[in-house]
């Protein structure tokens, strides 16, 4: 998830006159709609939407706090808190792909191949760790068989 919308924010800024404002965003749904898809799929994910990668991680990352119990339930209470709060900023720049204007009018990011394929891959990973998440968890368990 993170490294998929990092290459996309990448990717944004070698365009000429792009800055690192949230404004960069503004109306790429509709004019880069594989990109905007991918981004959108991506932040969702890293909020905690189910049945996202990102909705397992947070989920299963609070409640072995939560069984843990003593001093790691209030972290799990700020972890939630700080999900909330997250939530917020992810889906703003969502909501500036799909629902602004952009300010000016910007051709197209046209990024590689490679590029395209990498963003593919980490947003099939996204959405089949999401929908399978005991892939996950057998995969750890072959890591740690490793060892």
């Amino acid at each position: 998830m993170n490294m998929g919308a990092f290459a996309i924010v990448a990717a944004l800024q070698r365009r000429p006159g792009v800055s690192s404002q949230i404004a960069s965003f503004a109306g790429l749904g509709r004019r880069d709609p594989w990109l905007g898809a991918l981004m959108a799929l991506f932040l969702l994910s890293l909020t905690g939407i189910p049945p996202l990668a990102g909705f397992w991680a947070k989920a299963y990352v609070i409640l072995a706090a939560i069984q843990a119990g003593g001093w790691l339930t209030a972290l799990a209470v700020l972890a939630m808190i700080n999900a909330a709060a997250a939530a917020f900023y992810y889906l703003r720049v969502v909501v500036y792909m799909y629902m602004r204007e952009p300010a000016e009018e910007t051709a197209p990011s046209s990024p590689g191949v490679l590029f395209r394929v990498g963003l593919a891959v980490t947003g099939v990973a996204t959405l089949v760790f999401g929908l399978f998440p005991a892939i996950a968890t057998a995969a750890t368990n072959a890591a740690n068989a490793l060892h």
